[in-house]
């Protein structure tokens, strides 16, 4: 008998307002009249997924893949439409987002994970794994606005990952991250792969959503323009890029 979707997508849009620097375009949008400065960033995103699933989304740039990213990560909610998530989400969205800069790395591992919903018990056990994963440990009583981009990648992916999710969400994160810990974070995936837990994956890396997803679907202003098995929506979303000057 097939397993009930763990995530399931349905009609979801949301609304933005490119103008917010007013009383009244605020109070607008809050009383939801209309205006000309509103655009929708998703239009009627609908999909499932189930244990196992590998997901890729493909776009351009403000095509609403982080949007999406963050309605399923509980950071915002959509304008319309339902989200279904059965199981525990690990999301690393935007590099940094969650730690404090005036804390130490060590006392940001607790933030976060804090954040990300563990109990202070849990932290403590997984601290040590924690820093031995991310090698920030001669870094751990440095206040984190002392980081690089690099290091915020490896504190969060290292705490995120030993949550113990059933859900991880990566956005461009891991782009930033130097070779090494790339292939380290890669191997964690595939492992994480091999339980039958879900990854949804956003990146412009071609071989990375090739490598780590099974099937994709591309967005464009907003809108699912394909669904489908990773290579065919790969040569799909290329094909469309060669395209975009042409139309």
């Amino acid at each position: 008998m097939e397993s009930e979707p763990q995530v399931k997508v349905e009609s979801i849009s949301k609304l933005f307002r490119r103008n917010m620097t007013s009383f009244a375009s605020i109070f607008g949008f809050v009383l939801k009249i209309p205006s000309q400065d509103d655009f929708w960033v998703l239009d009627d995103v609908s999909f499932t997924l189930k244990s196992g699933d590998s997901l890729g989304i493909l776009g351009t740039n403000g095509s609403g893949k982080s949007t999406l990213l963050k309605i399923l990560s509980h950071i915002t909610t959509p304008t319309k439409g339902t989200v279904e998530i059965r199981g525990k989400i690990g999301a690393l969205i935007e590099i940094g987002a969650g730690f404090n800069p005036d804390l130490t790395g060590r006392e940001n591992i607790f933030l976060y994970g804090a954040i990300l919903g563990m109990s202070k018990k849990q932290i403590r056990e997984k601290f040590e794994d924690i820093v031995e994963f991310s090698g920030l440990r001669h870094m751990l009583d440095t206040p984190a606005k002392f980081y690089s981009s690099g290091m915020y990648l490896r504190l969060g992916f290292s705490v995120t990952i030993h949550m113990d999710p059933d859900i991880l969400i990566i956005d461009e994160a891991l782009a930033v991250g130097d070779g090494a810990f790339q292939e380290q974070c890669f191997r964690k995936i595939e492992e994480f792969q091999k339980q039958g837990k879900i990854t949804i994956l956003v990146s412009h890396d071609m071989q990375m959503i090739e490598n780590y997803t099974t099937k994709c679907l591309i967005l464009s202003k907003g809108i699912i323009t394909q669904e489908g098995p990773t290579q065919q929506s790969i040569k799909e979303y290329l094909y469309q890029l060669t395209h975009l000057d042409k139309t």
